[in-house]
């Protein structure tokens, strides 16, 4: 069944036949016009207690990104489990890889890049592992007043604080004729609207 494909390149996942035992199925990859084909990893879980699965599969040219979760058991006991995400280039022959710590989603851009949101933050694969993009939502301190995390503490000038605090307050005289400023409802930094 082709789970992804583009003109360049066929992602696709085969159900081997009973023989293999504890195979559930295989992902594979082939050059549109080929019949070379290139397995990328195999979905199982044996008698041995260990299991691996692949998810959030992507594709963009000749790059091939998902998600491969391993896990080991003892009768009911998971014991460990390791979570990846793993980019494989079909046109230079190379996988890059970068552990996660939970379930996530993959994106990927026209040109391969991989990323995902993991714990409030934007990670990117990049070699040899993980960056991280973005470090996450704003964060408040114990006051209440939000502040960014990469603005030091302050708030950033593309804020809602910043916004709030730039303009000018109903004690002060309205911005144009006929206007008035009045604060907008349920939020917590008393940010203002202009009511014209």
């Amino acid at each position: 069944m082709t789970l992804r494909s583009n003109a360049l390149v066929r992602v696709y996942e085969t159900v081997p036949d009973t023989s293999e035992e504890g195979t559930l199925s295989r992902l594979w990859a082939c050059h549109v016009g080929s019949t070379r084909r290139v397995e990328l990893v195999d979905a199982y879980e044996n008698a041995f207690g260990e299991e691996q699965a692949y998810s959030s599969v992507r594709l963009a040219g000749r790059r091939v990104a998902f998600v491969l979760t391993s896990a080991t058991y003892e009768g009911e006991i998971r014991l460990k489990l390791k979570r990846e995400v793993r980019r494989v280039d079909l046109a230079r022959d190379h996988t890059d890889s970068a552990p996660v710590a939970g379930p996530v989603r993959l994106v990927m851009s026209r040109s391969g890049g991989v990323a995902w949101i993991e714990a409030g933050s934007v990670r990117a694969l990049a070699p040899p592992g993980a960056r991280t993009l973005d470090p996450g939502r704003a964060t408040r301190d114990p006051s209440g007043a939000a502040r960014s995390r990469r603005a030091g503490g302050r708030a950033s000038p593309g804020s809602a604080t910043a916004r709030a605090t730039a303009l000018p307050s109903a004690s002060r005289s309205p911005v144009g004729a006929g206007s008035k400023l009045t604060p907008l409802r349920g939020c917590r930094a008393k940010p203002w609207r202009l009511a014209l």
